[in-house]
């Protein structure tokens, strides 16, 4: 039997069970009609294969893919975690597929939660089943190694580390190089038993864990070819960094708040050292982008000092890390700091900052807090004392759609006059003299009327 035959068979037979326990336990349906239409048998073939495995398991997991807001999760976790589940460990296999990629508790949980016997018999199922050499690529597997690997990490029963770590390593996963495995080591390296003796020969041979070094945080920390391509989405970046971050904490034995701290202490100590070489130059704009990707965990506070420190040669990259992550009243203050700086700071930091605040100005329509009510005053004092024109015109645009009486109003007639006496040539300043004749030929309406 092929591994997608076992896959199909374990998915189907899983969620069905799966299903039909979480029924039976709420007296409700939380699955829609269609999903029995793929428990249908496979046809068989001489050779013991199913006829379209392969489209049939890309159909199980398609149909389960856009069922995510389904309580499928809270159905399988049921099953793996209740106190007598023969059905536990096909809810341990499958479990993975639904894991997002960044999930931290759940093998903390399993090594908690299950006894030594009903864990065992999950690793088993789940090493047993899984190619990670053949499906490598695949979300499942991917899934699966994370998953078991963070169960080697959490185990505290030196048998069944060995078996995972055996397990891990002769599947050719990630995990042979990695440090959190010297860690797994020299905590059970003590143990009674063949255990103790296997976790001595795996240290003779990869050696103890190393601590963590500037470039280690660079290399591990701080992904710059990924976070720096423009067709990845913030978010996914965002995803990758805290993979990065939880990986990192786990593979140096710490909490993921102390991993960002090394980052940041990094980063305070290279911009101390004004390291002007290629090196440093990448370093500091490779820990910038890492931290300003770090959300959740407070790194605003560095990412502002480093836009305000004497010696900065990616201040505005500093500043835009800030920005995108900032509160809206700690944004506002920083702007102030920016547009009043006229030594460390030129138009295209202050643009920066007026696009932010304008973004979270709101629009005209919509009910404004004390502190976009805040904002919006602040753009208005500072378009009229905003000597650049093209920043003047980008403010001009905004401040149509966030307020209904600026269009005609004296402020707009003073700026637009202000740039008006501008070139012919001059996009700006034939835009401004627009403007102008607008709020001149409305004036002159109003009084004819």
């Amino acid at each position: 039997m092929t591994l997608t035959s076992i896959l199909a068979t374990f998915t189907m037979i899983g969620l069905a069970l799966v299903s039909t326990e979480a029924n039976a336990q709420t007296n409700t349906t939380h699955l829609d009609v269609g999903l029995e239409i793929l428990f249908k048998p496979f046809p068989e073939k001489e050779n013991g294969s199913s006829e379209g495995d392969d489209s049939r398991v890309a159909r199980v997991l398609d149909w389960l893919g856009c069922r995510k807001g389904l309580p499928i999760t809270n159905e399988i976790d049921r099953i793996l975690f209740a106190p007598q589940s023969p059905y536990r460990p096909i809810a341990f296999f499958i479990r993975p597929y639904f894991s997002v990629p960044n999930e931290r508790s759940l093998g903390r949980q399993v090594v908690s939660t299950l006894p030594y016997i009903e864990r065992k018999t999950c690793y088993v199922t789940a090493l047993e089943h899984f190619d990670f050499r053949r499906d490598k690529g695949t979300r499942l597997v991917a899934q699966a190694d994370s998953l078991l690997q963070d169960c080697a990490i959490a185990e505290t029963d030196g048998y069944l580390a060995a078996l995972l770590d055996k397990g891990l390593v002769e599947n050719a996963s990630g995990w042979a190089g990695r440090n959190a495995r010297k860690h797994v080591a020299v905590r059970h390296v003590k143990v009674e038993g063949d255990a103790g003796g296997y976790f001595r020969a795996v240290l003779a041979e990869i050696g103890l864990p190393s601590k963590p070094s500037l470039t280690t945080v660079i290399s591990e920390l701080c992904d710059v070819y990924f976070c720096g391509t423009d067709e990845i989405s913030i978010e996914e970046q965002e995803l990758h960094q805290s993979l990065n971050i939880m990986r990192f904490a786990q593979d140096h034995n710490m909490t993921e708040p102390e991993a960002v701290r090394l980052m940041a202490d990094a980063l305070r100590e290279t911009l101390r050292k004004k390291e002007t070489d290629e090196r440093g130059r990448l370093n500091l704009y490779s820990l910038i982008t890492a931290l300003s990707l770090s959300r959740g965990f407070g790194t605003e506070g560095v990412l502002l000092d480093a836009a305000f420190s004497e010696w900065n040669p990616n201040r505005y990259a500093s500043l835009l890390g800030f920005l995108r992550i900032a509160s809206p009243q700690a944004t506002l203050n920083a702007a102030r700091r920016v547009i009043d700086d006229k030594t460390n700071f030129t138009a295209l930091e202050r643009n920066g900052c007026y696009k932010k605040l304008a973004e979270l100005a709101g629009s005209r329509e919509s009910e404004r807090t004390d502190i976009q009510n805040e904002i919006v005053s602040f753009l208005q004092t500072s378009i009229g004392r905003e000597p650049n024109a093209f920043i003047c015109h980008m403010l001009d645009v905004k401040l149509l759609n966030i307020l209904p009486n600026w269009e005609n109003s004296e402020n707009r007639r003073k700026l637009a006059a202000r740039f008006a006496d501008q070139g012919d040539q001059n996009a700006i300043g034939s835009y401004f003299r627009e403007v102008l004749q607008k709020i001149d030929n409305s004036s002159q309406r109003e009084k004819q009327k």
